[in-house]
């Protein structure tokens, strides 16, 4: 119990650490936070330090998350523009590759057919892909099964 009596209340000595698997645009955790619905940025807003341990995440999704919110991301691996195969800075793939790559994205998933925020990446974990992937790894429709389905 703190000391005010109050079991619920954290407050500016308190540390929260939350867990996730990606984070690729930032988009989710940003929206998490600022969402007035859910109030989860009001209710951790006194809280002295909130941490989120990724996995893997871009350091676009870093940045963006530490502009805005409190979270700081600390994430094991940071992913970067050399890491988008439709980045000239990615020297694994020629030009003729990442033609065929986004042809086939875009019968995979015409909405993000580089994966969803442009991000590019090749990224699969053992329960599924993130959808900052390319679609052709985790796309799944009449049209298309990709390698690793994602099943939403």
């Amino acid at each position: 119990m703190l000391p005010d009596g109050d079991p619920q209340k954290l407050g500016k000595d308190d540390v929260v650490v939350l867990l996730d698997d990606f984070s690729g645009t930032g988009t989710q955790v940003c929206a998490a936070w600022n969402d007035p619905a859910t109030a989860f940025g009001s209710f951790l807003a006194g809280v002295g330090k909130v941490y989120l341990i990724l996995v893997a995440a871009s350091k676009a999704a870093r940045k963006r998350i530490m502009a805005e919110t409190a979270i700081r991301p600390m994430p094991a691996h940071e992913l970067h523009e050399s890491d988008n195969v439709f980045s000239d800075q990615c020297r694994h793939f020629t030009e003729s590759d990442r033609a065929k790559l986004l042809h086939y994205g875009e019968i995979a998933d015409k909405r993000n057919p580089r994966g969803f925020g442009d991000c590019g990446f090749v990224v699969v974990f053992q329960h599924r892909p993130p959808n900052n992937s390319i679609p052709i790894l985790h796309a799944d429709h009449s049209k298309w099964t990709g390698l690793f389905p994602r099943h939403d």
